[in-house]
């Protein structure tokens, strides 16, 4: 049902504008399309409607963080922070997705140091960052700093009582 809703449309609402301006609300169309794709796990799919998001906006938040995470999953941190959140944070500082997937990318450099800073930061801008609050959760129980942990778990659990993750946090620190 989505490809068919995608396809019936591209030809429409999700077609190009012509000129060179940021097309913010066709770039939103995109990104709710490579989202619905993610979610079924159809990857390739959601890529090109990502890509097709940033041509219509190159700016558009949502999507650099869900292009983020998509390379960063398929172990592309270079990719994650070179194309996606680098630029993005220049752009926009303050933006506590950005400070997470940067977080995320360093981890998995084996930059705790600085991955820590990131997710510290991701959650001074955004004390409510569920992905944010859960992650350093895990991190600061597997660091034995369980108080510390525990107290993320909860502000985590106060923004969503059924996050997996949270959950799973909670249960590490059981």
């Amino acid at each position: 049902a989505l490809r068919a809703a995608v396809t019936a449309k591209r030809k429409a609402e999700l077609a190009p504008k012509a000129g060179k301006d940021a097309a913010p609300q066709l770039a939103d169309l995109w990104c709710s399309a490579g989202e619905g794709y993610f979610l079924l796990n159809r990857l390739h799919e959601a890529n090109d409607c990502w890509t097709n998001a940033l041509k219509a906006d190159e700016f558009h938040l949502r999507t650099n963080l869900w292009m983020a995470r998509l390379y960063l999953e398929q172990n592309h941190d270079s990719s994650t922070l070179v194309n996606y959140v680098e630029p993005m944070l220049k752009r926009n500082p303050n933006a506590s997705g950005l400070h997470f997937w940067r977080a995320c990318a360093l981890f998995f450099k084996w930059r705790a140091g600085e991955g820590r800073k990131a997710i510290d930061t991701a959650l001074k801008l955004n004390p409510k960052n569920l992905e944010a609050l859960c992650f350093r959760s895990a991190y600061l129980i597997g660091k034995d700093q369980y108080d510390e942990g525990k107290a993320d778990y909860e502000a985590a659990l106060a923004v969503n009582p059924n996050s997996l993750a949270a959950l799973g946090a909670k249960g590490l620190h059981g």
